[in-house]
């Protein structure tokens, strides 16, 4: 198959329809505005900072230059990790934001499919150097940005990462507001090293005993992250419901980690989820009123106000320099 193909294969398998956005131009416009909210605050601090060296004040306004990062992840498959980080990520645009959802869930990406959208191009291709950041990126409702099919992210030391890929992939955070990474099954190192490298983590179980069991046992890998961890309960059949499966996890992790976590909230089970999936379409934007859909509004309310996001560096730079190298063959 050529560059130019196209995968009729898949539009017919899935009714899936071709993106044919300008990315590029998309890209371009989103960096503008970033760059002009970065000039605005860099302003703001020199004067706010005047009697500060000249170095105090570079090393705060850098401090400010990288997006927020949040990783979508949990202990066993089937929980809707996919679907809160797509709608996560959709209510956050929704919050007037620069929003990516980077889908490095590993075998099992399928954030584009939820959006009707079918994205061809992937994460591979822009390591090769076949296509850029702006060519893969696909435009979902609300002005999303999604990065499909980027699960080799998770598995990269920076010998692998070419510095034209590194170069886009930071440029691509700096026109951003927030980087939501469904991060799929914490199941390996690489993979939480990658959210060991981001801001938060929004570990999704369900009211299950093997889920609830299964996050206990994420929580125990990540402990000694600075990374934020936050728990939702999916498909509860009452806010009591999760708050106590929440209480559960708390304790436990308390106890025997001596490691502080906080409740993102309880998605009750809702049908209208359901339907949306079937249909191809994020739950938040056909069911705004939903109960589900309620629900993450007010998560993505509480993330956005509450994440810190001080670093000295980008989320692609963290990765690279967190992830081990390996030797050239």
């Amino acid at each position: 198959m050529s560059d130019q193909s196209t995968p009729k294969d898949i539009e017919y398998a899935t009714g899936a329809t071709w993106p044919v956005a300008d990315q590029a131009s998309v890209l371009r416009e989103m960096m503008k505005r970033r760059n002009e909210q970065r000039e605005a605050v860099a302003r703001v601090a020199v004067e706010a900072t005047a009697t500060e060296s000249p170095d105090d004040v570079e090393a705060d306004i850098k401090s400010r230059s990288g997006a927020m990062t949040i990783a979508v992840s949990g202990g066993k498959g089937g929980v809707g990790k996919s679907n809160v980080a797509l709608n996560l990520a959709l209510a956050l645009a929704q919050l007037d934001r620069q929003v990516v959802l980077i889908d490095a869930n590993s075998g099992h990406g399928n954030a584009d499919l939820l959006c009707g959208l079918n994205g061809y191009w992937s994460f591979e291709h822009i390591l090769t150097g076949v296509r850029t950041v702006e060519q893969v990126l696909l435009e979902g409702p609300s002005g999303l940005q999604i990065l499909p099919a980027a699960d080799q992210l998770c598995g990269l030391g920076s010998q692998q990462f070419p510095p034209s890929a590194t170069d886009q992939l930071r440029d691509l955070e700096l026109a951003s507001d927030v980087l939501v990474i469904d991060a799929g099954i914490a199941a390996n190192e690489p993979i939480r090293r990658m959210i060991g490298s981001t801001d938060c983590v929004l570990l999704v179980t369900s009211p299950e005993s093997t889920s609830v069991a299964d996050t206990y046992a994420t929580i125990k890998h990540l402990a000694n992250t600075t990374t934020d961890i936050r728990i939702a309960v999916n498909m509860t059949r009452s806010a009591e419901q999760g708050q106590a499966i929440f209480h559960r996890i708390q304790q436990t992790t308390k106890s025997f980690l001596d490691r502080d976590i906080s409740f993102a909230g309880a998605i009750p089970i809702d049908r209208t989820v359901v339907e949306a999936v079937d249909n191809r379409q994020p739950f938040i934007t056909v069911a705004a009123d939903g109960a589900a859909s309620r629900c993450i509004r007010q998560l993505a309310d509480d993330i956005s106000e509450s994440v810190s996001t001080i670093h000295p560096d980008t989320f692609f730079e963290r990765l690279t320099e967190h992830l081990p190298q390996r030797s050239a063959a």
